[in-house]
């Protein structure tokens, strides 16, 4: 490896790491500002935030824009480089293009070979630790709403969601179908559900039935209806959290 050759790995990290470093600071601070009212309702400590929230978060933003920041910490110090002539002498002591791409590859491939081992072993880890801290400190930060729910209850029963609000335990555009031998037997639709507490079961309302049951359709109508699906709120968490917290191993 040349003079040449350390001289422009030496500026392709150092560009890179500083410009990681400076928005690092700004993306803390950001979310400091939405997350100030949270830590302070719940109490964390001051410790755990450090450790247990923003040491965990700075691999988890990285990992996120890790490609972006390579891009531009090349366009910034080749474009210094030119702009010093740096590139002309280069070529004037006769180093070819092909030549002075050799580093610029070098160090392309020990950063690519860094996210991997980032992003398949160091940022699971440590959004473990983060999510841990969310799960503690925000109870039902992480969970919102899911979409376009399917799940198979059975061989031949089905239920879909078109949305599911894990905050409120309700759904809506809700729908349950039963199957025998390969045709429809039975469909449930309702608007909206929601789960029952005190019944441990679901309600349903606006709530239409159809049944082919006796060769022909019938149909009914209730405002609202008590069903026990052999599900639970618990069944409709798709555990983003528990994948996003595994190497790629596990």
């Amino acid at each position: 490896m040349t003079i040449l050759d350390r001289y422009i790995i030496k500026k392709f990290l150092g560009t890179f790491f500083f410009s990681l470093a400076l928005f690092f600071t700004v993306a803390i601070i950001i979310d400091l500002v939405e997350r100030v009212d949270d830590f302070v309702r719940s109490a964390a400590p001051l410790s755990l935030i450090i450790s247990n929230y923003y040491l965990p978060f700075i691999p988890w933003i990285g990992a996120i824009l890790f490609p972006l920041f390579v891009f531009i910490a090349v366009l910034f110090f080749t474009s210094k480089l030119a702009g010093q002539s740096e590139i002309i002498g280069m070529l004037g002591n006769s180093v070819s293009y092909y030549r002075l791409l050799v580093p610029y590859l070098v160090t392309s491939i020990f950063l690519a070979v860094l996210l991997f081992f980032a992003n398949h072993y160091v940022v699971p880890y440590s959004n473990a630790k983060k999510l841990a801290f969310e799960s503690t400190y925000f109870p039902g930060g992480y969970k919102s709403s899911d979409q376009n729910i399917h799940i198979r209850l059975s061989s031949n029963d089905f239920l879909f969601l078109e949305n599911y609000n894990h905050r409120e335990n309700e759904g809506y555009k809700f729908s349950y179908e039963k199957y025998a031998n390969g045709k429809l037997m039975e469909k449930v639709s309702a608007d909206r559900i929601e789960w029952d507490y005190a019944e441990k079961a679901w309600k349903l309302y606006n709530v239409r039935i159809r049944d082919w049951k006796k060769g022909t359709e019938n149909f009914v109508f209730e405002e609202s209806k008590i069903e026990h699906y052999p599900i639970t709120p618990n069944d409709f968490e798709r555990k983003k959290e528990t994948k996003e917290a595994m190497s790629t191993p596990e």
